[in-house]
Parts: structure tokens; sequence; C-alpha cells
């Protein structure tokens, strides 16, 4: 659903950009749990060899992160600032989906997509630099029911188990099984394209 899409990829950006303020030595809120996330890039070796990292994943929840927008709408930093305004105000980002790529130039009309970047740049007043947190473009993959790895089993009237997918005949139960990949474009929806 693109509303999901939209509140994933701004709460994304919003935790992209707290990281870099406090990597920068500017003083941001956090809770102490999320304050070592902010404070460490931490990967999967690092929290099986440490376990105060697998201890502060296991404090957090989504209130450390909603405290911590609410707080950062007043922050300084102008990027940060508004991330958090929009967020709260349900002012979500807009979404394009695509079978392909918005960064391959002979689908997509390369002028369009550049002059929607500087539409954004020059509305919000932004750097290069920040208009990556408001022009973002990606890939997304979803499937109801994976087949592979964990099953969900049924008893047939001749007392066979069978993966449902390979089981049913309905092309509802079969298609659910396919891997579906979009590509994504989100920006400020008061920047028309």
């Amino acid at each position: 659903h693109k509303t999901a899409v939209s509140s994933e990829k701004m709460l994304i950006q919003i935790i992209r950009r707290v990281k870099v303020l406090s990597q920068q030595g500017v003083e941001v809120f956090a809770t102490p749990a999320l304050q070592v996330f902010l404070d460490h890039d931490i990967s999967v070796q690092d929290i099986k060899r440490d376990p105060r990292f697998i201890e502060a994943y296991t404090q957090l929840d989504d209130y450390d992160i909603w405290a911590g927008i609410k707080l950062w709408q007043h922050h300084d930093d102008r990027i940060l600032s508004m991330l958090c305004k929009m967020i709260l105000n349900r002012k979500l980002f807009r979404v394009k989906l695509s079978n392909e790529s918005f960064e391959r130039p002979q689908i997509f009309d390369r002028p369009k997509l550049d002059e929607l970047r500087n539409a954004i740049q020059q509305q919000l007043k932004l750097s290069d630099e920040e208009l990556d947190y408001f022009y973002i473009t990606g890939e997304i993959s979803n499937a109801a029911y994976m087949a592979k790895g964990q099953h969900i089993n049924i008893v047939t009237k001749q007392g066979i188990i069978r993966d449902i997918a390979e089981a049913s005949d309905l092309p509802n139960i079969k298609a659910m099984s396919k891997i579906v990949r979009k590509y994504y474009l989100c920006w400020p929806k008061s920047v028309s394209l």
C-alpha cells in the first residue's frame, strides 16, 4: 500500500538524519536504547559479540521513535524538523510505483524527473545533499505466501500431506506465492510531477 511505503520511507529518512546529526556531534534527544544505535554503526557480528547491543535492541519500541519525532519537530536542524512535522501532520510523501526502475533513463522521461528534483530543491530551499532526504527511489517486494521455508500444509481427501500452494488449483493461492517487485519514487506532495 502506498501509505505504508510513504510512511516507512519517511521514518527511514528521519532516523537517517538523526544518525548523521548525532555522529556529527549535534545534540539530538534520544532514549538510551535508541542512542546506542545512533552512536554506533552496528553489524550483525557486533550484536553477536557485544551483549549490550542486543540488550539495547530489546529495549527499543515505537515509543522511542515517536517520542523522538515529537521532540525533533522543534530541533534547530531544518531538515529533521521538516521531516518530523510532515509525518506528525500526516503530510506523507507522494508515492509513484512502477514495474520499471526510475533510475533507467530509457524508461522514464529523465528531463521530467530532473524537473521534479529541481522543483523540490527550489521550493524547499535544499542543497544537493539535503535533496536526498526528500527525493527517494528504490525497490520494494512483497509475497503474501512464501512457498519456500515454512509451509502451510493440508491433508488431501486421500490422506496425503501437501503444501497448500501445490495442492490448490485456485489461481489466487498460486498468485499469492509469487514475489511482486515494484519500484518507487517518493517526494513531498506539495511539489507536482
